[in-house]
């Protein structure tokens, strides 16, 4: 079956042509269709019954990207964070008049070894630089707490 391609609705692109990476990914029929990358990298059927759900792929993306941004910010503070790590729990919840959806992120961050009051730092400069938390923030409720 030949690949879909996206409907152009914009005459100019939106991403600046500066921008550190860019990935192009087409829906076909939701959350009961296929997602596929322009660069074939990604192609999940999505109506599989293993499939993963877009709040997994969304997931999976936040903590990435909100784990990059810790490790950074922990470079910056000359901090060390081996052993690491952040889970990502999205939920999709109906809205009080139930004729919509929001989404809600929890994130659970490791710092084995880490004082309480520096991880507290790193977590907060993660925080306010991760592409991810600031594209959300006042859209989505975001609680980030530390194991």
């Amino acid at each position: 079956m030949p690949r879909p391609r996206p409907t152009r609705y914009l005459a100019r692109p939106m991403i600046p042509s500066t921008s550190q990476f860019i990935a192009e990914v087409v829906s076909n029929r939701g959350r009961e269709g296929i997602v596929e990358s322009s660069d074939n990298t990604l192609r999940l059927d999505l109506a599989s019954d293993q499939a993963p759900t877009p709040e997994h792929l969304f997931a999976g993306a936040f903590a990435a990207c909100y784990h990059s941004a810790l490790k950074k910010a922990a470079q910056n503070a000359h901090v060390e964070i081996p052993g690491s790590t952040v889970i990502a729990r999205v939920g999709l919840a109906d809205d009080d008049s139930g004729d919509t959806s929001h989404l809600t992120v929890e994130l659970r961050v490791a710092l084995p070894g880490v004082d309480e009051s520096v991880g507290r730092k790193l977590l907060d400069q993660a925080t306010s630089t991760c592409p991810y938390a600031r594209a959300v923030r006042g859209n989505v409720q975001v609680k980030v707490m530390t194991d």
